[in-house]
């Protein structure tokens, strides 16, 4: 462990009075963290003024309103991102093995990954990611306008709606057609995993349909 630039847990100590357990959720983080400043950091450390008003000096009132400005920031941030940009992992194997495809020259296909693609610890992990995917692509597909946006909205933020919606679901669609996104449901395809590659072209049905959907929109605006 090192020392001074890093905290180290005290043996002399208890685990339990050394370390604090925060969930966070499948929220993005900024609404992660507006949430924990909101009800935790404020909620805790105003607790602590009133308890120590007699000792605490000017310090504590500035440290108060920073923690306030903090919190506005966030509360901006969100309103400001109205879609938040999804990420599709790839296996880490599968990563490799377009790696070393690009590097001969060819795209990358099922068969470089060997034996490596009837494990079934490898399957299993490729289906977990997969199913992640399922439920990334499902906040984005499923999301409706009244989730992110009040009924008296202006036509502009209304514009910015869809466009980011829009683009959210083209960044995603793009993703899909990656060599490494068409070789992880190949594989899996191929291993006969075929809840999780059902459950993905329902999904990928109404990723289309989601994208049809906002550039009537758009064009309706």
């Amino acid at each position: 462990m090192k020392k001074n630039s890093e905290s180290v847990l005290e043996s002399t100590k208890s685990a339990a009075s050394q370390l604090q357990v925060m969930v966070i959720g499948e929220d993005s983080p900024i609404d992660a963290m507006h949430t924990y400043i909101q009800h935790s950091f404020t909620q805790l450390f105003g607790a602590y003024m009133k308890a120590q008003s007699q000792k605490l000096g000017s310090g504590a009132a500035v440290v108060k309103q920073k923690i306030a400005d903090l919190e506005l920031s966030l509360q901006n941030c969100k309103q400001s991102i109205l879609i938040e940009s999804i990420d599709l992992k790839i296996h880490p194997e599968i990563t490799a093995a377009a790696k070393r495809a690009h590097d001969e020259g060819r795209i990358l296909k099922p068969e470089d990954l060997g034996d490596l693609s009837q494990n079934e610890d490898f399957l299993n992990s490729l289906q977990g990611i997969v199913n992640v995917w399922i439920r990334e692509i499902q906040k984005v597909t499923k999301m409706e306008r009244i989730d992110k946006m009040p009924a008296n909205a202006e036509t502009a933020q209304e514009v910015k709606f869809w466009l980011e919606l829009d683009g959210e679901l083209r960044h995603i669609e793009d993703q899909l057609k990656t060599e490494e996104a068409e070789c992880t449901l190949a594989i899996l395809k191929y291993a006969k995993r075929f809840i999780t590659t059902a459950s993905f072209d329902t999904d990928t049905i109404g990723l289309k349909k989601a994208i049809k959907k906002g550039t009537f929109s758009l064009s309706t605006d």
